[in-house]
């Protein structure tokens, strides 16, 4: 019986005494990534967002000045008449 858990014993081979400080060290390492991955998709969001409100700000602009260039256009080119504005 205790040739048996000597063998055991010997099998399992030798014992990591730093083990547990690796571990803590991976896990904050791990907590700080993660931390970053979080902000990062939050900055990601913030910006996908911003870029569809600056969409519709310079669609609208766009649209504003077109409309007021193209009376000016037909004046000068009779070809401009085939330009389509929204309403």
């Amino acid at each position: 019986m205790i040739k048996q858990q000597k063998a055991q014993i010997r099998r399992i081979g030798t014992v990591n005494l730093e083990a547990d400080q690796e571990y803590r060290e991976v896990k904050d390492r791990y907590d700080n990534l993660n931390i970053q991955v979080k902000d990062l998709t939050a900055a990601l969001s913030d910006i996908e967002e911003m870029i569809k409100e600056l969409d519709v700000v310079m669609k609208a602009e766009f649209w504003r000045h077109s409309k007021q260039s193209v009376p000016n256009l037909q004046k000068c080119s009779p070809d401009c008449s085939m330009v389509a504005l929204p309403d």
